[in-house]
């Protein structure tokens, strides 16, 4: 059990009546600065569902990368942070029973990174789609060391937010952005996979056409990659996440399949218009293809990161341009 864990389960005063939340961009290196002390950080994912027979109260699925699945019952109340709180570990069996009886209202993900100052633990949140805060836990005998420490860090005249990030997203975030990032859920596991496939591919396409012009050269050269390339970044994924201490092997095999089947998947894509039309045409198709792709990937992720769409998109089609013309230029080379 992490450090994070023992002094949170040792904390009898760990209690939402006594937490203290303010929507802030504080930095890390700020809290350290004043003596704070990090524990650790961890990616929560919570997704809330309401009981379809109508029942006042909410269930919450807790996933954290070290950790188990968990189940929290909130009862309402008019205050939502005195909201009483229950939690046990699930079996998979429990959670599909959850799924088929109750309807998902929102998702929150979270990073969080733990602090300890004196005797006030401290959590500062970057919630996805809603921002950065930070929270403080404290015993009630602790308020006057909490007003010293909001005051070094000019937070003393900032709003109190009571209200749960839960709440904060139903309030805050659209119907159209709900679907985007339910949309995100669903492909943004492959988005990797696609960009690399896309940038690899297009290279490949490019390269293989200015040395040789073969069609034979450039299908073998696609579904090289589709076998070859997309288990090595498979590897280079799953090795990636099992080399951090706060990603669960679970979730780096889970990351290397995505990872796969996005750079298989998509890279096949590329085979179809040599197969239909002559080689010219067919690279143009591929070229067209490929922008699309990596526009797609990128719009829908710089909206959910809250990033500049216009930004994201030209750096990332300015790295593909590149690869591309360098590609060329060396596919020329070897032609000589």
């Amino acid at each position: 059990m992490s450090l994070y864990r023992l002094f949170e389960k040792s904390s009898h005063w760990h209690d939402k009546e006594h937490q203290f939340k303010i929507k802030s961009n504080l930095d890390e290196l700020e809290l350290l600065n004043i003596g704070a002390k990090k524990l650790g950080h961890l990616h929560q994912e919570d997704r809330y569902f309401c009981p379809k027979t109508g029942k006042q109260h909410t269930i919450r699925i807790r996933q954290e990368e070290d950790q188990p699945l968990l189940l929290v019952q909130k009862k309402y109340q008019k205050n939502s942070i005195n909201r009483k709180i229950t939690s046990k570990i699930i079996s998979d069996k429990e959670l599909q029973e959850v799924k088929n009886t109750c309807t998902q209202i929102t998702q929150i993900n979270r990073h969080r990174s733990i602090f300890i100052y004196k005797n006030i633990l401290i959590h500062l949140d970057e919630i996805e789609n809603l921002g950065k805060y930070i929270e403080f836990d404290y015993k009630p005998s602790e308020r006057e060391t909490l007003n010293c420490l909001l005051a070094k860090l000019n937070l003393n005249k900032l709003p109190k937010i009571t209200s749960a990030y839960s709440d904060l997203m139903i309030q805050n975030v659209s119907s159209n952005k709900r679907f985007l990032l339910y949309l995100h859920e669903k492909i943004g596991k492959f988005s990797f996979g696609i960009s690399s496939a896309v940038l690899t591919t297009l290279g490949v396409i490019v390269g293989v056409n200015s040395a040789t012009s073969s069609l034979l050269a450039i299908i073998s050269g696609i579904v090289s990659i589709a076998i070859a390339d997309s288990c090595s970044d498979a590897l280079g994924m799953y090795a990636s996440l099992e080399s951090e201490r706060t990603v669960s092997p679970k979730k780096a095999i889970r990351s290397a399949i995505n990872t796969f089947l996005g750079k298989f998947i998509f890279t096949l894509t590329f085979i179809i218009p040599f197969l239909l039309v002559p080689i010219s045409l067919a690279i143009i198709i591929s070229l067209i293809w490929g922008i699309i792709l990596l526009s797609l990937v990128n719009i829908q992720i710089a909206y959910i990161r809250e990033k500049s769409i216009p930004k994201t998109v030209f750096i990332n089609l300015f790295i593909t341009a590149l690869v591309l013309i360098i590609s060329a230029f060396v596919g020329k080379l070897l032609s000589l």
